[in-house]
């Protein structure tokens, strides 16, 4: 009994010593993949990524990085927004293989888990997602999640030597406030 009451007080003592009388506050700038609004994060070799990317990408090429798998996730660290309406601004292209039967990608996005909308991409293309500040209020990230159900298996449809699940390249991601 003693050696438990001991142990509780250590550790009460230890919580105890290590809280302070003020909160300690979090700050965007302390993590690797911090983001600040409007930036255009280039997707590609010669851009440090590995901060932001969470899974469901392939390695890097010279001009984008292509997604790799049916889900792909982005995290970002952020401050708070000043402006109620934000988008998220994509530069992608599709994997496509017309004579195979590939003529689209479809993908669904979703900000903190809440969805902002399914798209069909069948070019390269700009694609721009409004959304609110309310589906990142009380959060200090942001978490970007791109649901593809088309994504293939390059080998699976005849390109030889490929063995990644491909759906989208990515040449850049922003996220501006309006």
């Amino acid at each position: 009994m003693k050696k438990i009451l001991y142990l509780t007080f250590v550790a009460f003592s230890f919580i105890t010593a290590c809280n302070t009388s003020e909160p300690k506050k979090e700050s965007v700038e302390t993590y690797k993949n911090s983001y600040l609004w409007g930036t255009v994060l280039q997707l590609n070799a010669k851009s440090d990524l590995k901060p932001y990317l969470d899974k469901g990408w392939s390695t890097p090429e010279a001009t984008h990085i292509w997604s790799n798998g049916n889900n792909s996730i982005i995290r970002m660290h952020i401050t708070p927004p000043k402006s109620e309406r934000l988008e998220l601004i994509c530069n992608i292209a599709p994997f496509l293989f017309p004579s195979k039967g590939l003529t689209q990608q479809k993908v669904g996005i979703s900000i903190n888990g809440n969805p902002v909308g399914d798209f069909i991409i069948k070019t390269p293309m700009k694609l721009v997602v409004p959304f609110s500040k309310s589906l990142i209020a009380n959060s200090n990230q942001i978490i970007l999640d791109f649901s593809l159900p088309n994504a293939t298996v390059g080998q699976d449809i005849g390109v030889a030597g490929e063995g990644r699940m491909l759906g989208l390249a990515f040449s850049s991601i922003a996220i501006k406030e309006l």
